[in-house]
């Protein structure tokens, strides 16, 4: 990816929020805090479904404009092929490994829409729960490769791990991947074909590995 990409990908994903610009840092549970864990609940947080970016090269040479652009179509594309956010299905997996290896159950409710990353107000949000594991989606994406015909597609993911009662956050991670090494990539109308079969193989792979990736930073152990 050159600079110019470079700079248009990092507009792209500040605009979706500013909750996009994420911090990548790495914090396992504490042995304290796990053994503080054992038979409490715990609450998965709810998120609206983020903006998708599907950038090609003509609306990359505009610049803010065509960022803009680039959202649209891609939200047009996840309507259309109704495409779910990965975030749900990696919950899902690190729910169950949170709760295998601490012996918690998950709380009754599934909670309001949270539309923050303060650690205070998802405390509050989902104090039904002694912890709360907010799981999202960071950017999802398909974006051109440099013969501007072909493209790959892109998966980040956060995920926070809360004590209700002290709002205390006691681990956070983050996931990146995307399929720079795919030997024969596509182009634009294989990605979108049948109802973006293949745009939505490569999310759910990109999501299983950040599923397998974040197991391991947070309890320091990968997936079963």
């Amino acid at each position: 990816m050159n600079t110019n990409e470079k700079i248009i990908v990092l507009a792209v994903g500040c605009l979706l929020s500013l909750e996009a610009c994420v911090s990548t840092r790495t914090t396992g549970v504490s042995t304290d805090s796990a053994s503080a864990m054992h038979g409490k609940s715990i609450a998965i947080s709810q998120r609206a479904k983020p903006d998708f970016s599907a950038m090609t090269a003509g609306k990359a040479m505009f610049g803010l404009l065509g960022a803009a652009a680039m959202i649209s179509a891609g939200n047009t594309i996840v309507v259309d092929n109704n495409i779910e956010d990965p975030a749900p299905f990696v919950a899902d997996q690190l729910r169950q490994a949170v709760e295998n290896k601490y012996g918690l159950v998950t709380a009754a409710g599934t909670g309001p829409l949270a539309d923050t990353t303060d650690t205070r107000k998802l405390a509050s949000l989902y104090a039904a729960g002694d912890f709360v594991l907010d799981v999202q989606t960071v950017n999802w994406s398909f974006v051109y490769r440099p013969n501007l015909t072909h493209y790959r597609v892109l998966y980040s993911v956060k995920v926070r791990l809360i004590e209700t009662r002290r709002a205390k956050l006691l681990a956070e991670a983050f996931c990146y991947r995307k399929d720079d090494d795919d030997k024969n990539p596509p182009t634009h109308e294989e990605l979108l074909a049948n109802q973006a079969a293949l745009l939505k193989t490569r999310l759910h792979d990109h999501a299983a590995e950040c599923a397998g990736e974040l197991t391991s930073k947070l309890l320091g152990a990968p997936l079963s």
